[in-house]
């Protein structure tokens, strides 16, 4: 009764080691080579000031989310070859001292572009003079005119009504507008 008490010990211990050898050398297979000497990849931090509490959090967090996934993407399907691009964010809470406190730190910490989420138009000067690209979603024509460091996705509003109204008139529907 013994023996058997301790042959099933060993066997359970044998059992134990094999599936613990097994993972050891999955663990191995499948981590990621070692990077040469000099062969190191380079992170290249984007800043992004986004209200995900406060008056605007809902809305502005569907876009955080959706730039959060599009950089995973791209760094994992399309990429820079030996660069990483990593989101360094701060949450302003619709709040303009946070937000600008959240600039200082970026533009000191020497994060190269900036994304915005909030009203952008108190940083045109000073994207201007640190010569910072941002890239902002809530949009005026102050912003964008005249042109400088400050990009968007989008039209402003008056372009967007704009080529609302001129597709309107090209389109030829216009039922019951003179012509």
């Amino acid at each position: 009764m013994v023996r058997n008490r301790i042959i099933k010990e060993k066997k359970l211990g044998v059992a134990f080691l094999t599936i613990a050898l097994t993972a050891l050398l999955l663990l191995t297979a499948c981590a990621p080579a070692p990077t040469a000497p000099g062969e190191e990849k380079k992170v290249v931090e984007i800043g992004a000031m986004v209200a995900l509490t406060g008056a605007a959090g809902g809305p502005t967090s569907y876009s955080f989310y959706a730039l959060q996934d599009y950089l995973d993407y791209f760094n994992e399907e399309e990429g820079i070859p030996g660069v990483t691009l990593e989101l360094v964010w701060v949450d302003t809470a619709t709040n303009e001292v946070r937000e600008i406190s959240a600039y200082r730190r970026f533009a000191d910490r020497g994060i190269p572009l900036m994304i915005t989420i909030i009203d952008s138009e108190k940083f045109v000067p000073w994207t201007e003079r640190d010569e910072i690209p941002m890239i902002a979603q809530a949009l005026t024509e102050a912003i964008m005119y005249p042109p400088g460091w400050i990009y968007s996705i989008y039209p402003t509003w008056a372009e967007h009504m704009l080529s609302g109204v001129n597709g309107f008139w090209t389109t030829g529907k216009r039922t019951g507008l003179p012509k």
